[in-house]
């Protein structure tokens, strides 16, 4: 994995941390997981052009 900084809202960062307490996930694995099901939604509506290498659609 590689280090991030992000900047965020104080509201984001309050909801990140409502989020993760209440799931017993970390903010950080929050955010890559959001981050995946943006991307994922996105690849959806352009077809494969988001998909990273060797990912084949249903994986």
């Amino acid at each position: 994995m590689r280090r991030t900084a992000i900047h965020l809202a104080a509201q984001q960062v309050m909801r990140l941390r409502v989020l993760s307490n209440g799931s017993g996930l970390s903010v950080a694995e929050l955010i890559r997981r959001a981050i995946d099901e943006f991307a994922d939604r996105q690849a959806l509506k352009q077809g494969d052009a988001m998909q990273g290498p060797g990912k084949s659609q249903g994986e």
